[in-house]
C-alpha cells in the first residue's frame, strides 16, 4: 500500500478535473488510483464428497479488498480499469476433511458514463468486466485449484469531489455453472454466487499537463520538425511489462485420471521487447521474448506446459487521436514447447516437446503526450490461431494464445540522449 500512499500524497497539488476547462489531448485522459472493498454474499452451489456420498451445499459469503488502477478517457466518459484483489484466506469448511475457498483474482473493466463524469455530481455508469476466479477444493484424496474467467455485467453510481471518486457498483455473474471433479474420477457441478457489489475510493491525477503550454504555442510541432528532420526522433526502444496469456484451446486428454484436470486458462509473464521506432512513418519493427509455463493439478496428479517464444515484430501507427495511438501489425513467433507429467511429484514418462514457426496479429495503442515522448505506455494483445503442439499422449493438441499486455513501459534511449541534448543547449 506504500506505493498507493506515495502517489496520492504527490497527487495533491494537481488539478484534478482539468478536462472539463477543455477537450484536447491533455486533458483526454486522468489516471487513476484506489482501492475497493468487494462483498460475495452467501449463494450458489457446490457439490463434495462426504462420508455418506455425494452432498451439495452453498458458497460461503465472501469479501475483500483489492486495488485498482485505470484512466478515465474522452473527457470523463469512458473508463478502462484493472482490479488486483489481495490475497485473504476465505477458505470454509463444509464437512469434516473438506476445505473449499473461492478466490476472485482480479479482473479487466470497461465502464461508461452516460453524462460525463464531474465534480459534485452523482452520475450512473455501466459496462462490463471479465474477472479471473479460483476455486480451490481439498479432501482425504488431495486437493484441486481450478482457475477459470467469468464475464459480467456491471452497473453503479459514482460521485466525485476535489480529485478524489467514490463508487458504488453491482455485479451480475454470467456462466456461472462449471464442473468440477472432487476425486480423479467423480465429476460434479458448482454453481456460483449470483451477485456481488463493491465499494470503492479512488484517486485522479494528472501526468501531461506539463506538455500542453508547449504544443498549444507551436514550440512542440517546430522542435518536432527540427529534430525529424535530423533523424533525430527515430531511435532503438527497450520495452518491459507485465502479460497475460490467455489460452483459447487447450489440451484434452482420453485418460480418465487426466480428464480430471483442471482446463489451462492463462498465466502471468514478462513481456521484454527491444526494436527500433521510424517516426515520420509510425513505423515500430523489433522483437519479444515470453518465457511461461502453466501448471494444473488435481489430487496428486499435475500437467504443466512451459512455452518460451521469440517473436519477430512489425507494426504501424495508422492514427493519433488526442493522444490515443493505435496500431496494427504482423507477429511471426519462434515457439519452443514443452509438456510434461507429474504423480505425486515423480516425473511421469517423457517431457513431449514441440518446436516451430507462428504467425500471429498484433494490435493495441501507445498513450502519446507529445510527439517528443522519450518514454510511452503502451497496450497490446497479440493472437496466435491453430497453435498445434505434440501432447503426452502423443496426439496433437491445439493451443491457441491470446496474450494481453495492458501496460508496457516502452522507453526510447536515443530520443532520451538528443532532446536532453537540445534541452540543455536552449539553457
Amino acid at each position: 500500500m506504500l506505493w498507493l500512499v506515495l502517489a496520492m500524497m504527490a497527487g495533491q497539488q494537481l488539478h484534478a478535473q482539468l478536462y472539463t476547462e477543455r477537450q484536447n489531448q491533455h486533458r483526454f485522459a486522468q489516471l487513476h488510483l484506489g482501492v475497493d472493498y468487494r462483498y460475495q454474499p452467501q449463494g450458489g452451489q457446490l457439490s463434495w464428497q462426504g462420508p455418506e456420498g455425494m452432498q451439495t451445499g452453498a458458497f460461503q459469503a465472501s469479501a475483500a479488498p483489492q486495488l485498482s488502477l485505470g484512466g478515465l478517457h474522452f473527457w470523463g466518459r469512458l473508463d478502462f480499469l484493472m482490479h488486483f484483489e489481495l490475497p485473504i484466506h476465505g477458505a470454509f469448511s463444509p464437512a469434516a476433511g473438506t476445505e473449499v475457498q473461492l478466490h476472485n483474482v482480479g479482473d479487466l473493466a470497461v465502464h461508461y458514463y452516460p453524462w460525463p463524469m464531474r465534480f459534485g455530481k452523482i452520475r450512473p455508469f455501466a459496462g462490463g468486466a471479465v474477472s479471473g476466479m479460483r476455486l480451490q477444493y481439498k479432501n482425504g484424496s488431495g486437493s484441486r485449484q481450478d482457475n477459470f474467467f467469468s464475464f459480467h455485467p456491471e452497473a453503479g453510481l459514482a460521485f466525485a469531489k476535489s480529485g478524489w471518486q467514490c463508487n458504488l457498483k453491482a455485479a451480475l455473474l454470467t456462466q456461472r455453472r462449471r464442473s468440477f471433479h472432487t476425486s480423479t474420477s467423480t465429476a460434479a457441478q458448482f454453481e456460483l454466487p449470483p451477485w456481488m457489489i463493491s465499494l470503492g475510493l479512488r484517486r485522479y491525477f494528472d501526468v501531461t499537463l506539463r506538455e500542453e503550454e508547449g504544443m498549444e504555442s507551436g514550440r512542440t510541432y517546430a522542435l518536432e520538425k527540427e529534430l525529424q528532420e535530423a533523424g533525430k526522433l527515430n531511435s532503438f526502444s527497450l520495452g518491459i511489462g507485465a502479460s497475460t496469456a490467455i489460452f483459447l484451446r487447450a489440451p484434452g486428454f482420453s485418460n480418465i485420471a487426466r480428464q480430471s484436470l483442471p482446463r489451462h486458462q492463462a498465466t502471468f509473464n514478462l513481456d521484454l521487447g527491444l526494436g527500433y521506432l521510424w517516426h515520420r512513418q509510425g513505423l515500430h519493427l523489433g522483437v519479444a521474448y515470453r518465457d511461461y509455463s502453466s501448471n494444473v493439478a488435481a489430487y496428486g496428479l499435475e500437467h504443466v506446459l512451459r512455452r518460451q517464444s521469440v517473436a519477430l515484430e512489425g507494426f504501424k501507427m495508422f492514427w493519433n487521436y488526442n493522444g490515443f495511438a493505435p496500431f496494427l501489425g504482423l507477429s511471426l513467433s519462434y515457439d519452443r514447447w514443452g509438456m510434461g507429467e507429474f504423480s505425486n511429484d515423480q516425473p511421469v514418462g517423457e517431457v513431449a516437446r514441440s518446436a516451430q514457426w507462428q504467425p500471429g496479429l498484433i494490435f493495441g495503442w501507445d498513450i502519446l503526450a507529445s510527439p517528443l515522448e522519450t518514454w510511452v505506455l503502451r497496450t497490446n494483445l497479440r493472437y496466435y490461431p491453430f497453435l498445434e503442439i505434440r501432447d503426452i499422449e502423443n496426439n496433437t493438441s491445439r493451443v491457441d494464445q491470446l496474450e494481453f499486455n495492458f501496460i508496457q513501459a516502452v522507453f526510447y534511449p536515443q530520443r532520451m540522449y538528443h532532446i536532453g541534448n537540445r534541452h540543455k543547449r536552449k539553457r
